[in-house]
């Protein structure tokens, strides 16, 4: 339990970590307590709802337990059911948080939830009836407390609106430039430990797209298996990276084998990780950052471990990555998003830490369409793509990639020209050469490879080119 229930309001309840819904692991799942102190039915079919058949985010529906459960307490205080909703009450609960200076937008959605809250109730759960209209029947009119109309895209919604400003696209996705900002920051801490903690972290997050919750529960043991399902173990057990620290022959030997990987033509390896929803998956972490994570282990992490020894006889060491300077204990995600966000404000740069990888989604968005393209030109397959795009991040669905293939696409079609894959690395400079030599107008050259192409069996589009 987060909160401890107030007997004189409602107030929200979390459950604990072994928490099930729907038959999933649903940690911290959210509910409304009545101020009886028993669950208040309607909120928490509305939250099962939203969260099993919707597949609302996690975030989506705490934010939407705290929303309604102030809209129960605004009823409550004036003795009024539930069921007593009407678009004056609406009206009068979103000018009070105006009145304590919560902001336009946040009044809107307030609004907007408590509106969604009651039309589920009436048309999917069946829990309330008659309260709101339905245009679509003919059913309007002042016997329906709360009144509906549809939007332009044909969305129903409620008729207070606090406000005019239209939804903007959220928090923006960082750049290059404004990424390095934040890194070197993060990176320029006086405690070399935790500079190079928050610096792993975030990079994490914008190289191998993790969520804060996955940085979070990257341990010792996983890394260590990745390393052993590359055939870098210790006569076939996994190595014990902590007890390692202090022996530079072991150390060498392990980064010589990564090495060699890298030779090979690896660039990432992949390490079993566990996120929102107890989903686990494999993220793959490049190679130069997985040598990062080992540096720190070996350095930095085994001297904060030692500190705790030294303060704490009974110190029992701890298998998380990143552990917590106060406790010992693994760091928390929200202290990971907390710093990360911080360093955002401090340079001013807008966004927040799960928006780096947001830039990292982006960016397998992008080598997803730009492999298409070069592959299958003009016919290239945009649902494929984005399913790609979507199993490469551990996206259940591939709704919130579409804005980033389109921004792509739209960057993109800026550009004169159309990607070519090529499959073998050690053929990239020779093809960027005869690119560029066909680019320069050498009309001898581009005519060579034409008849090489026709002898070859393959009909060049273009027909030879008098150089006269």
């Amino acid at each position: 339990m987060v909160e401890t229930p107030n007997p004189g309001k409602f107030t929200v309840y979390r459950t604990g970590s072994d928490f099930v819904l729907d038959g999933k692991p649903a940690p911290e799942h959210p509910m409304v307590l009545h101020p009886r102190r028993v669950i208040f039915l309607p909120i928490s079919d509305y939250l099962y709802e939203r969260s099993v058949n919707q597949r609302a985010a996690d975030g989506s529906i705490l934010d939407e337990a705290y929303i309604l459960c102030a809209w129960l307490n605004h009823l409550y205080m004036q003795g009024l059911s539930w069921r007593g909703a009407d678009d004056g009450q609406i009206k009068s609960h979103a000018h009070a948080m105006l009145g304590r200076g919560v902001k336009d937008r946040r009044v809107q959605r307030c609004a907007n939830v408590i509106f969604q809250f009651y039309w589920l109730a009436q048309n999917r759960l069946g829990i309330v009836k008659d309260i709101l209209e339905d245009p679509a029947s003919g059913k309007i009119g002042p016997q329906f407390p709360i009144s509906v109309h549809h939007g332009k895209n044909g969305v129903p919604q409620g008729r207070f609106q606090f406000t005019t400003l239209e939804e903007g696209p959220g928090r923006p996705t960082p750049e290059g430039p404004e990424v390095e900002r934040i890194l070197d920051q993060l990176l320029a801490r006086e405690n070399v430990e935790r500079a190079a903690c928050f610096w792993l972290s975030a990079s994490l997050m914008h190289l191998a797209g993790l969520r804060e919750q996955g940085v979070s529960a990257l341990t010792l043991g996983a890394i260590a298996k990745t390393l052993k399902d590359e055939g870098i173990h210790e006569s076939g057990r996994a190595y014990s990276l902590h007890a390692i620290s202090r022996e530079s022959a072991v150390q060498n030997k392990i980064l010589s084998a990564l090495g060699q990987l890298g030779l090979r033509g690896r660039s990432k390896l992949f390490i079993r990780v566990t996120e929102k929803r107890r989903r686990t998956r494999d993220v793959g972490v490049p190679l130069e950052l997985f040598e990062h994570l080992l540096f720190y282990i070996w350095t930095a992490r085994n001297e904060l471990v030692a500190s705790f020894y030294a303060k704490r006889r009974r110190y029992k060491a701890c298998d998380a990555l990143f552990l917590s300077i106060k406790t010992g204990r693994g760091l928390q995600k929200k202290s990971i998003g907390n710093l990360i966000n911080a360093t955002f404000k401090k340079l001013q740069i807008p966004g927040s830490a799960h928006r780096l990888r947001a830039a990292f989604a982006e960016s397998v968005v992008r080598e997803c369409y730009l492999r298409a393209r070069g592959a299958h030109g003009v016919a290239w397959d945009r649902h494929a793509v984005l399913l790609e795009a979507a199993e490469a991040l551990g996206h259940k669905s591939t709704r919130s990639l579409k804005s980033y293939l389109n921004r792509i696409m739209r960057e993109l079609e800026l550009i004169q020209g159309d990607p070519v894959l090529v499959t073998s690395p050690s053929d990239v400079e020779d093809v960027r050469a005869m690119v560029s030599l066909i680019n320069s107008g050498n009309i001898h050259f581009a005519n060579e490879m034409r008849w090489l192409l026709a002898k070859h069996g393959h009909n060049p589009q273009r027909a030879m080119v008098d150089s006269q």
